[in-house]
């Protein structure tokens, strides 16, 4: 089998979108993503490496990860985010996602001198900065009990048309809708990707929700050092996965970045 990269507009995206069409979900499993083009051309916008292994015309796995800029107070950094792994149905086991994973990683640090983080499923063998916290859902957030003031926001920086922007006189918080079929339902979750301000996140958060409520079934979050499982639980949240927080980089990292802020589905 052999493994092959792509760079940026390379990628054959609508090859992507229907390898994750055919492999990515099972009919078994109780939570199916939607994938779209819309999203994968978002993901790629400013750059991107696409890592294949194939056996002879065949993808058997892939690895997409795009370039996106964050921010911590006066510095910026772009950083490489992992987006879909995937494998093909006929090829599991095979530890085919380890070495998708390892090779593409390492042509990207080699290339590209840019750390490599991203949120993604326990069992990848990557240094963690998060291991088992939780994505958590919410189909009714309720309004907060207490305030939890933000104390270092690390954030995306991004204009595209793609995310929604919510914004109050304390800060933003960026958005995406995700089409998914849960438990046999076809549902929209309102995907938190990343957030700044200079109150309170949890008051935040509902603020979000309140604007979407009536346009998606669930709000979907994911913890890390400053939303806790007991805040997320008290505005109304269930844990309903665990991801680990991936990081793999040439350089030191900042140590701002344990407050990473940057979150896909």
């Amino acid at each position: 089998m052999d493994f092959k990269v792509f760079e940026s507009k390379e990628i054959p995206l609508e090859q992507v979108l229907l390898f994750l069409q055919d492999n990515y979900s099972s009919p078994s499993d109780s939570v199916q993503v939607i994938h779209n083009l819309d999203y994968l051309k978002w993901f790629c916008s400013n750059g991107g490496v696409l890592g294949v292994i194939s056996q002879g015309e065949e993808w058997v796995a892939l690895f997409l990860l795009g370039i996106f800029l964050v921010r911590y107070e006066n510095c910026q950094l772009s950083v490489f985010n992992s987006g879909p792994l995937c494998v093909s149905k006929k090829n599991l086991f095979k530890g085919l996602s380890q070495r998708i994973v390892k090779e593409t990683s390492a042509y990207i640090k080699e290339q590209h001198k840019m750390p490599i983080l991203g949120a993604g499923v326990t069992g990848i063998q990557k240094p963690t900065l998060f291991s088992r916290f939780g994505m958590y859902l919410s189909s009714n957030v309720s309004p907060p009990k207490n305030s939890c003031f933000s104390s270092s926001n690390l954030f995306l920086c991004d204009d595209s048309s793609f995310l929604t922007k919510f914004e109050n006189k304390n800060g933003f918080a960026l958005y995406y809708n995700q089409e998914v079929m849960n438990n046999g339902r076809s549902e929209k979750w309102a995907v938190l990707v990343s957030y700044y301000t200079v109150n309170c996140w949890k008051r935040m958060t509902y603020d979000v929700w309140r604007s979407v409520e009536k346009q998606c079934d669930r709000i979907l979050v994911f913890e890390n050092l400053e939303r806790k499982d007991e805040d997320l639980t008290e505005l109304g949240f269930e844990k309903f996965s665990c991801y680990n927080l991936y990081l793999d980089s040439p350089t030191h990292l900042p140590r701002f970045f344990l407050y990473y802020n940057l979150f896909l589905y």
